[in-house]
């Protein structure tokens, strides 16, 4: 019975040591204005670019900015998520602002006389 008791109790203890022993994070800083970036870089080239664009902004606007990084996946993903979003904002605007029906030719482009 005293072995399970501890071997039991190391297993909390291994279990629990990462979340006693972590740093704690810092509060989100307060910035001026929040930049949302769409990327597909790894979190160094993101974490770089961040740091140089809020420094480069920061002398040149005297603001601060807080980049937001969307990581959503590839170029190909990030090139399907931005034609989608862009198909839907021109739907809602042919339909809700023009008044006018939505089909499939709609969205191609040619019926764009506004």
């Amino acid at each position: 019975m005293f072995k399970r008791t501890i071997i039991l109790g190391a297993l909390v203890a291994v279990v629990a040591l990462p979340f006693v022993l972590r740093p704690r994070q810092a509060a989100p800083e307060r910035s001026d204005l929040a930049l949302v970036v769409i990327t597909p870089h790894n979190e160094a080239i993101r974490s770089e670019f961040g740091r140089g664009f809020r420094q480069w902004y920061r002398a040149r606007t005297g603001k601060t900015v807080r980049v937001d990084w969307r990581v959503i996946g590839g170029t190909s993903d990030i090139t399907r998520f931005l034609e989608s979003e862009y198909i839907a904002s021109f739907k809602n605007y042919w339909t809700g602002r023009l008044d006018r029906p939505w089909s499939a030719s709609s969205g191609d482009g040619h019926n764009c006389r506004v």
